[in-house]
């Protein structure tokens, strides 16, 4: 069975290239399948009670990258080529087209309101990333998009573990790369530089963290204008306040003192390539789904541990804010919940530690993988020194002026 799949694979390569390769249109084509139905596995093969459609295919963006990335190893190691890999994750995953196909609703039933929190979700994005999607030369000709595209590359030409470029034979620790294998199989299927296919997979990460903007909006209460505004709200982030003093009071020498400029607003991290994309809207993620009254399904667990390993294995600079999403959750459940108990509401609470642990070992263990190679006298992780804490954490009341007023609306209207 497994020589018969090698074959048949092996004629397929060939007779693309014999016929100068596969229409734009088809390789596209397989791109907007890898990006919905790997993660379409989970999201609406599980029956997440609650859930609407357009969440689960929220979710299915956001899951997509780990599903590929964990198929793309399990074929690589069995020894078939890159190439057949790529080709090879389009049909795998075609039948959970049917899981999406069996939980749609019909159209018919969707509200006019609705609609349209859908459609500002969908160009709110659009706008934002405009410019860099339509000239291709704002995106290729930078420093991240050729920094990223050197692991890209090493995967398509058939590695497995890249090598950094600087230094022959020690394995690259910077950039992240153990969520670059969905774009290396985007670049190849597109037949385009990942250097620029990268921005459509940033677009489709966008659209999700605006629909679960929206989504969570509605889980506290919020009406449709609250919805409907809260992707643009949402670009206000992070440091509102601090950029315009940024602008008013420029600080030569200590520039950081008002925040960091590269972080105002945060949708710029979906314009350069970088990992930090997926590594937001994974967060946010974890924020529609714990955001839910009521205690968490076991469906719900496993989701909030494939997205927290995720964010650890992907982009580990984000996993502390992603643990402290959930020690929220359990401290709210300890604090806000009438008549908590350990005894009936403990079990939530440790499994969510057992979340936490479990994710933690994962990008513990991922981390020393990646800095194996690196001169002992340097750390894997390097702490900032005591006058770089004390300006980060100035810049962070900075940061929380901007949206004090707004929490502190927020929670009267819940009161």
């Amino acid at each position: 069975m497994y020589l018969c799949c090698m074959a048949n694979l092996t004629l397929l390569n060939a007779w693309i290239l014999q016929s100068g390769g596969w229409p734009a249109w088809l390789g596209d084509v397989g791109f907007g399948l890898l990006v919905f139905l790997p993660g379409a596995w989970i999201s609406f093969g599980f029956p997440l009670k609650g859930i609407a459609f357009w969440a689960r295919l929220c979710l299915a963006v956001v899951l997509s990258p780990s599903i590929v990335c964990a198929e793309f190893y399990a074929v690589r190691l069995i020894g078939i080529s890159f190439p057949s890999t790529a080709v090879l994750l389009v049909f795998l995953n075609l039948p959970a087209a049917y899981l999406v196909w069996r939980r749609r609703s019909p159209l018919a039933n969707v509200q006019r309101g609705n609609w349209l929190v859908g459609a500002i979700a969908i160009v709110v994005p659009i706008v934002c990333l405009g410019s860099v999607l339509a000239h291709w030369d704002a995106r290729i000709y930078s420093g991240h998009s050729w920094l990223h595209a050197d692991a890209v590359n090493m995967f398509i030409r058939g590695d497995l573990v890249p090598e950094d470029p600087t230094l022959a034979g020690v394995r690259m620790s910077y950039p992240v790369w153990t969520g670059l294998p969905f774009e290396a199989v985007h670049s190849y299927l597109t037949r385009s530089p990942a250097q620029s296919t990268y921005i459509w997979s940033d677009l489709f990460l966008l659209i999700a963290v605006c629909g679960f903007a929206a989504g969570i909006a509605r889980e506290l209460g919020g009406g449709r204008a609250a919805q409907a505004s809260s992707a643009i709200l949402l670009l206000l982030g992070t440091n509102p306040v601090g950029y315009v003093l940024m602008q008013l009071v420029p600080l030569h020498s200590g520039h950081l003192l008002w925040g960091d400029e590269r972080y105002t607003p945060w949708v710029n991290k979906f314009i350069l390539f970088s990992p930090m994309a997926l590594g937001i809207a994974i967060i946010m993620a974890i924020l529609f789904l714990l955001v839910r009254p009521g205690p968490l399904s076991r469906e719900v667990f496993i989701l909030l541990a494939l997205l927290l390993c995720g964010v650890g294995l992907f982009y580990p600079l984000l996993f502390p804010s992603a643990c402290g999403v959930l020690c929220a959750r359990a401290l709210a459940d300890v604090t806000e919940r009438p008549g908590w108990t350990w005894k009936t509401h403990g079990g939530q609470i440790l499994a969510l530690a057992g979340l936490v642990a479990l994710a933690s070992l994962l990008t513990y263990a991922e981390v020393r993988f990646l800095t194996a190679d690196r001169h002992a006298s340097t750390g894997a992780v390097v702490l900032s020194k005591l006058p770089s804490a004390m300006r980060k954490a100035f810049a962070a009341l900075v940061c929380r002026v901007g949206r004090w007023n707004c929490t502190t609306s927020l929670s009267q209207h819940r009161a």
